[in-house]
């Protein structure tokens, strides 16, 4: 009998080896997922943090309005932002004087958070507006005709997170006598409300008289023709 169950020890030895060895494998397999996960949660924040076009350490968004001649009486017009650029498409400058030229474009800051560019001459406007809204930079392009007001139309083209508060804009010169208005425009002073020329002495609104008023351009001050209220 010592013999039997001797050999049934030998037999049954190498069974009880096996089922050591699979237990480990069992305690691995079950511990996997875990490592996986931290990757993943790693690309996600990173993901976050990087959306959105950069301010300066002054908390302003710093870009430059671009415009070049192109045919048919248009420019085109970019914005550079940081190191990347966008293309805004075409803007009329239809004018009397250097039609299809950057000479007929001009740009105002308007307040802390908007900038705006506009090309060409009177009755018919185009101008573009760069405005922080809500977390955004957002560009939109403005059309219509003086004297017709169901003809504005106003078209959104570039939309962009940011977390900046402020912009800073620079742009093309503007020609000198027209300071910071769109050609036909002229204003008393840098901040002053945009008044219309009339040349013929009809362009001025019933609530307008058209006068010689004395303005301040980038050259010097001027005396002009201008529609101011009555």
């Amino acid at each position: 009998m010592n013999r039997l169950n001797l050999l049934l020890a030998i037999l049954l030895l190498p069974a009880c080896k096996d089922a050591d060895k699979s237990a480990p494998t069992t305690t691995s397999s079950a511990a996997a997922p875990a490592n996986p996960a931290a990757p993943a949660e790693k690309a996600v924040a990173s993901a976050t943090t990087a959306t959105g076009l950069a301010a300066d350490e002054s908390g302003a968004l710093a870009m430059s309005w671009k415009v070049a001649n192109a045919p048919s009486e248009n420019v085109t017009v970019s914005l550079v932002v940081g190191g990347e650029t966008f293309d805004l498409g075409k803007l009329s400058a239809a004018s009397d004087d250097a039609p299809g030229t950057i000479a007929t474009c001009g740009m105002k800051n308007k307040g802390a958070s908007s900038s705006e560019l506009w090309c060409g001459g009177t009755p018919a406007y185009n101008f573009l507006t760069a405005t922080l809204k809500d977390g955004n930079l957002v560009v939109t392009r403005s059309t219509g005709v003086d004297g017709d007001p169901g003809s504005d139309k106003k078209t959104e083209l570039l939309k962009k997170p940011t977390a900046a508060k402020t912009i800073k804009a620079t742009g093309p010169a503007t020609p000198a006598l027209y300071g910071n208005c769109r050609a036909g425009y002229v204003q008393k002073t840098e901040t002053g409300p945009c008044m219309r020329q009339c040349l013929k002495g009809n362009e001025c609104k019933p609530t307008e008289k058209c006068e010689m008023t004395s303005v301040k351009g980038l050259d010097g001050d001027h005396k002009v023709h201008a529609c101011v209220s009555k």
